[in-house]
């Protein structure tokens, strides 16, 4: 008994020193300290803006980023302290490693950075284990007593380890080497937050809490990719809520399938027609021209690669749209479906694994808009179209800034897969890029070109205002270089009070044909009521 006290003793010493340890490291490490940003390479140059990747180094040769510090910086402070720096972000919580954007190249370090140190996670729980371990000594032994009483020759025995090890042993390991699993949202969708606990709604509590820990559950990206594996390699199909498995490897989205289903009744086509001619009367009473464009997707162009069991129409929602407008309106429309087939085996104008077209699909784009707005552009035939891998793209703008090229696979969980990099991307030769742009720096990723650079004479040309989605990234540059302003503006982000500004001549809504249903029928009465709110 005195062995066994005197155990106690030195365990619940030991656990105090621990514990000591963890406050004084945590407490020396939140003090602010100098360091500099280094080690800057660059990753990309594109209209005026510097892509570096770096590393934070530092004065003190104790206090740095260790196997038990993580570093952290303020960025908000770093960059109202160097105006010339638009953005940092960090690769990982805690990791000295970042990206970085600037206005200008960056030549040297950039000293006088402040940062403070966190213990790691890892450490903190290895800690507290281990002295909930010495605290608890006398109950592990005792329940180790009688676990040896146990007949280990029976089979249920083991049974009973081996459940109680899967059932405990993730979560511990899970929580020890949280920051080295994958916790990216592939769904795209904010996940459950943990509901508080009410005993007057104690069935609901359940099947909230349920939701939150399926959307928390250890290991629950990993099992996702393992399962999307086997789909493809043993049932080679996807079974997943948003993309499908098409013929040569093509991805699918799973929407597709429900735009092939739908249309437009005769009540909601004559409803989509005043919504659109009463937009453009709006427009025409502040002596702007209105331009509809409907960007089809890969699956309306390269139907070859949709699975069997989606039954094509042959006659889709955006023909019927197009057909009947035509018929009763004159609105000007951009559909670029037979300009998109007639190229569509020459050159690849999707990618694979992505929902957007790439360069040369939003160039085919671009020429049937300025063919309706009868203005001059380049024949794709005249041009020199460049082909090269993926690595090419991300070796000059890094992986980061340019998803547009496998964001269906990164929708599985399997983009960073071999077996989905394989793809393309295609240039145009010595084609004009937009050099003066400014950017909202409220809306990061919604840019305003003003006055761009071209060599093509703009004199007498039209400006344009777009309305748009992430379709219209890839047209940019050639509208950009097409007209003497353009103003891109995403459809979530736009004001009535933009068009005062800017006083377009021309206004262009830009949509995806799977939004285009409940664009015409609902948003467009939004963008009417915002718009007659302007005092002419």
């Amino acid at each position: 008994m005195k062995n066994k006290s005197l155990f106690n003793k030195i365990s619940l010493l030991i656990s105090i020193v621990i514990l000591f340890l963890i406050l004084i490291l945590s407490v020396l490490g939140s003090f602010n300290r100098v360091g500099y940003l280094s080690e800057f390479k660059l990753i990309s140059s594109k209209k005026n803006i510097y892509t570096y990747n770096f590393r934070i180094k530092y004065h003190s040769k104790v206090f740095r980023n260790s196997d038990i510090y993580g570093v952290y910086i303020n960025s908000k402070n770093i960059i109202n302290a160097n105006k010339y720096i638009r953005k940092i972000t960090m690769n990982e919580i805690g990791s000295p490693f970042g990206i970085l954007e600037s206005n200008r190249k960056i030549n040297g370090d950039i000293d006088n950075i402040v940062y403070t140190l966190k213990l790691k996670k890892s450490i903190i729980i290895l800690s507290l284990v281990l002295v909930m371990i010495l605290l608890l000594n006398s109950i592990i032994i005792d329940f180790i007593k009688k676990l040896s009483k146990f007949n280990f020759r029976n089979r249920y025995a083991y049974i009973l380890i081996i459940f109680l090890c899967f059932l405990i042993m993730p979560s511990i390991i899970y929580k020890i080497f949280y920051d080295k699993f994958d916790h990216f949202n592939y769904e795209s969708r904010k996940f459950s937050e943990k509901p508080k606990f009410d005993l007057k709604s104690l069935d609901n509590y359940t099947k909230l809490y349920e939701t939150y820990f399926n959307d928390y559950i250890p290991f629950r990206n990993e099992f996702f990719k393992i399962k999307n594996l086997m789909d493809i390699f043993m049932f080679k199909n996807i079974m997943s809520k948003r993309v499908l498995l098409g013929n040569s490897k093509w991805l699918i989205s799973k929407g597709f399938g429900d735009f092939c289903k739908s249309s437009f009744s005769e009540s909601e086509l004559e409803k989509a027609k005043n919504n659109v001619l009463r937009f453009r009367d709006e427009l025409k009473k502040r002596n702007i021209d209105f331009v509809f464009m409907i960007c089809p997707i890969n699956e309306s162009i390269y139907t070859e690669y949709v699975p069997y069991y989606i039954n094509i129409q042959d006659i889709n929602l955006s023909d019927q749209f197009l057909e009947y407008m035509k018929k009763n309106t004159d609105i000007k429309i951009v559909y670029p479906k037979n300009e998109l087939m007639e190229y569509k085996d020459k050159y690849q104008l999707y990618y694979k694994y992505d929902t957007h077209w790439n360069d040369i699909g939003a160039y085919i784009g671009y020429s049937a808009l300025m063919n309706v707005l009868s203005l001059d552009y380049d024949n794709l035939d005249s041009l020199k179209v460049l082909s090269f891998p993926i690595s090419y793209r991300e070796e000059y703008w890094g992986d980061n800034n340019f998803s547009f090229y496998n964001n269906k696979a990164r929708m599985i969980g399997l983009h960073n897969l071999k077996y989905f990099r394989d793809d393309n991307i295609y240039f145009i030769e010595n084609y004009l890029i937009a050099t003066n742009y400014l950017i909202d720096e409220g809306k990061k990723d919604y840019v305003r070109y003003v006055r761009t650079k071209s060599t093509k004479k703009l004199e007498n040309y039209p400006t344009i205002f777009v309305i748009d989605d992430s379709y219209m990234y890839p047209m940019f540059d050639y509208i950009a270089t097409s007209f003497p302003e353009a103003t891109f503006r995403h459809r979530r982000n736009f004001k009535a009070t933009e068009l005062v500004r800017d006083n377009p001549n021309i206004f262009l809504l830009e949509a995806l044909e799977l939004s285009l249903k409940n664009l015409v029928l609902n948003n467009m009465e939004d963008y009417i009521k915002e718009i007659s709110k302007i005092k002419k």
